[in-house]
């Protein structure tokens, strides 16, 4: 999927978002939520995750807030693996 694929279905699914870009990333913020993006997508690598090699052509990560409820019976034993850390009291 493309970043455009994403931001318009986004853009057309969900009522109230803003989608700001700066430096290249785009940000998605409820009109009443303009400090904290629901999504985001990062187009590179910065100085807080050079990891993921997003500097590669056509690479990007979309990242997508969600609650403890919907990220535990997801992702909750991937925390049990060596090396993962979580933050739980981070999820409320």
């Amino acid at each position: 999927m493309t970043i455009e694929a994403i931001k318009t279905y986004i853009s057309q699914n969900f009522e109230q978002v803003n989608i700001l870009e700066a430096g290249g990333d785009f940000f998605f913020m409820y009109e009443k939520n303009d400090k904290l993006p629901f999504a985001t997508i990062v187009t590179k690598d910065n100085e807080y995750d050079t990891f993921s090699n997003l500097n590669r052509e056509g690479s990007y990560r979309l990242n997508i807030g969600v609650d403890k409820d919907t990220f535990t019976p997801l992702f909750g034993g991937l925390t049990e693996k060596k090396g993962v850390e979580a933050h739980p009291e981070h999820w409320d």
